[in-house]
């Protein structure tokens, strides 16, 4: 609403920034809090905080005004889209702790299935439907959200990993696991900065989009090869590359189904976008988890 198309992948890239700064200042904040006192103070940091970005976007975020459109809210779909996702991310948590054979897991995700059924009929008939299932027979947008899905699903494991090698292995405070992660962190500024300026000049994202791919997956190999006596440099710099994979995956997928998709959907994609990256980063940990018991 703000930007222009030609406009909108500087901005992405701002957002990416605004994200890993976030991400880097959070944890070193909160191993502090951890270490000094207690965790139970960070959701004492977190409020104060949470209260002044309501204030700054209460007061300095314009309306943008569009001419009326006839339809209403489609609660049917918010409600039956909510029933269906709230079980299967809460299934998968369980996953985290107790496996994919533990029962509760499957009650949860077959609950959280049979209303995701009941969602997509209720979308084929809605007038203005909360996900416009003839979205997905773009194939633009559809390869976007697969994409992102299984992007963020290394990105999870990444995330939640890493600091537990540097606690449990590397006997690191919580303070030092959160700057020992800030490698990850640099590669993912930078690539996401560099990414949103290169598409907003030269209009091309798709070979931006199949090397932060690639890198990523070269970067995840890397990885996997950490082992107890692997020194810091050697996996400040796998850290790195990983980062520098993952980083245009924030702006650029943005840029391309917002292009993708008519301007009355716009909202409606971009949030679609969101959707499978929270999903795909839930999945990922769930996985995750269940491969590390598995292991050891």
């Amino acid at each position: 609403d703000l930007f222009t198309p030609a406009e909108r992948g500087k901005y992405q890239g701002f957002f990416g920034l605004v994200f890993g700064v976030a991400f880097i200042l959070g944890p070193l904040i909160g191993g502090f809090l951890t270490d000094t006192f207690s965790w139970h103070y960070i959701f004492f940091v977190n409020l104060p905080i949470g209260l002044i970005a309501l204030v700054v976007i209460w007061r300095l975020l314009p309306n943008i005004r569009h001419a009326e459109r006839a339809g209403r809210i489609d609660w049917a779909g918010v409600v039956t889209l909510t029933l269906g996702l709230v079980p299967l991310l809460i299934g998968f948590t369980v996953a985290e702790t107790d496996g994919f054979g533990d029962p509760y897991f499957w009650a949860w995700a077959g609950a959280g299935l049979f209303f995701l059924a009941i969602f997509v009929l209720v979308e084929r008939r809605s007038p203005e439907p909360v996900i416009p299932l003839r979205l997905f027979r773009n194939r633009t947008f559809s390869s976007s959200m697969v994409s992102i899905f299984f992007a963020t699903f290394g990105f999870g494991a990444v995330i939640i990993f890493l600091p537990f090698y540097f606690l449990i292995v590397q006997g690191a405070t919580t303070t030092e696991s959160g700057y020992r992660f800030l490698p990850f962190m640099l590669g993912l500024i930078l690539s996401s900065i560099a990414s949103g300026q290169i598409v907003s000049r030269t209009g091309r994202y798709k070979p931006i989009i199949l090397g932060g791919l690639a890198i990523l997956i070269v970067g995840m190999g890397l990885l996997t090869q950490l082992r107890v006596g692997t020194d810091d440099f050697t996996l400040a710099i796998w850290m790195f590359v990983a980062g520098l994979g993952i980083g245009p995956t924030f702006a650029v997928f943005t840029i391309v189904v917002q292009n993708a998709v008519p301007f009355q959907d716009l909202g409606a994609a971009t949030s679609d976008l969101t959707l499978f990256r929270q999903i795909g980063t839930t999945v990922g940990i769930a996985v995750a988890f269940t491969l590390f018991r598995l292991n050891f």
